[in-house]
């Protein structure tokens, strides 16, 4: 599993958390910069980014022992693994366990901040920058499209119409089409998820997105060379 996959894994988890809770909410993803924003509660957190930094390191050490075994232990046949080697796996394997402890908590400590009225704002290394926030810009997009694939495709996309949305989704539809670097996404009570950025100078809308949580395990080298 790669670091994106872990980071994709994550916000998927903060979003289903958020949702789970049934207040409603939105998350902010923004370059760096915050400009049109009035923050209520600034708040600098990094638990969840450093977090899924220490989950990288502590994943690829464990992966890399677990290999050493079996090359030069087991698929040689051999029956005694070195000290060292075991030492090296259990205490990486305890770390990942322990990280695991770190970012779910660090996740829903981030969750919990949406039940305050306003938006949670993050960087996009998902680190928090404060919540209860509000949107200032006033000025209405000029087009809203709804997405025709995963990857953002706009041609002979559906407009929308901006009226027919909510005070969330409008104030997050006035943000992105004035910060394209954005991305937000919005929680409805009724548990509907939205997407939404910028896409050649448009706001491009995901509706209802289905999120899932998928963190597939390493495949274990005795199915691999049974199906050989």
């Amino acid at each position: 599993m790669s670091l994106s996959d872990y980071w994709i894994a994550s916000l998927c988890s903060l979003i289903l958390r958020v949702q789970g809770l049934k207040h409603g909410g939105a998350l902010l993803l923004v370059p760096g910069r915050e400009g049109g924003l009035n923050i209520k509660y600034q708040l600098n957190y990094d638990r969840l980014q450093k977090g899924l930094f220490r989950r990288g390191v502590f994943h690829i050490v464990n992966t890399e022992v677990s290999d050493r075994i079996f090359e030069e232990v087991l698929d040689t046949n051999g029956d005694e693994v070195p000290v060292d080697y075991y030492l090296d796996e259990s205490i990486s394997g305890t770390d990942i366990t322990e990280n695991d402890k770190e970012v779910d908590g660090a996740l829903w400590f981030i969750a919990c901040l949406s039940r305050v009225d306003g938006l949670i704002v993050m960087d996009k290394d998902l680190g928090l920058h404060g919540f209860g926030a509000e949107i200032t810009i006033n000025e209405i997009p000029k087009a809203i499209i709804r997405a025709k694939s995963r990857l953002g495709g706009i041609k002979g996309g559906l407009k929308l119409n901006y009226d027919h949305f909510g005070t969330r989704h409008r104030s997050m539809m006035r943000y992105i089409a004035q910060n394209p670097d954005s991305v937000g996404f919005v929680i409805s009570q009724d548990d509907e998820v939205r997407a939404m950025t910028q896409v050649n100078g448009k706001v491009v809308v995901w509706d209802d997105l289905r999120l899932q949580l998928q963190f597939p395990a390493r495949p274990k080298r005795g199915s691999q060379r049974s199906r050989v």
